[in-house]
């Protein structure tokens, strides 16, 4: 995750840190979780069955809740500390913005799973403007598989892949040439 200036979430190995830059230094003040053992609490807003959730980390310090409705949300006695939010597609900003509304006090961090954050425009411009709350969000994270599925593209119809395909379906052994 990129450090968006005030606050950064780093969430790896059994290790939970909290980052804050020293104002005087660029060095940063850690906070272990698992050091104290104070609990991190992350609101996640996705539907539950969401393929995505299923790379979930599970850490001994932090405790994810998800929802996709606020409801849902309130079910979980610690939502109100959370203090990060993930935003997973096709999570709905309108619960969002009601679950960021809930917390109190206002969450540190606001991730966004997807590169893009178009979705969240509306969400930001209300809640983020004029906040130190940064918003990160997962560019970078999807470079190395696009750049694998433009690949397997290109090489798809410059090997004729279609063609292939449809003489064995047709039982057709037809001698051609590759393109180089």
């Amino acid at each position: 995750l990129r450090d968006m200036g005030t606050r950064r979430l780093l969430i790896g190995g059994v290790r939970q840190t909290l980052l804050k830059p020293m104002a005087s230094t660029r060095s940063a003040k850690l906070s272990t979780h698992s050091d104290t053992k104070e609990m991190l609490y992350v609101a996640v807003v996705s539907p539950p069955d969401s393929g995505q959730l299923k790379y979930k980390p599970d850490l001994p310090h932090v405790k994810f809740m998800v929802a996709n409705d606020i409801e849902s949300f309130k079910k979980y006695d610690q939502v109100q500390k959370a203090s990060a939010v993930i935003w997973i597609p096709p999570g709905d900003t309108k619960v969002l913005d009601q679950l960021w509304n809930h917390i109190d006090p206002t969450p540190k961090w606001l991730h966004s799973f997807f590169a893009g954050v178009d979705g969240l425009s509306e969400f930001t411009q209300k809640n983020l403007i004029g906040t130190s709350v940064p918003l990160t969000n997962g560019r970078g994270a999807f470079s190395s598989s696009l750049a694998e599925y433009a690949m397997t593209a290109i090489l798809h119809f410059n090997k004729q892949i279609p063609r292939i395909q449809r003489n064995t379906k047709e039982a057709k052994w037809d001698k051609f040439v590759m393109n180089v």
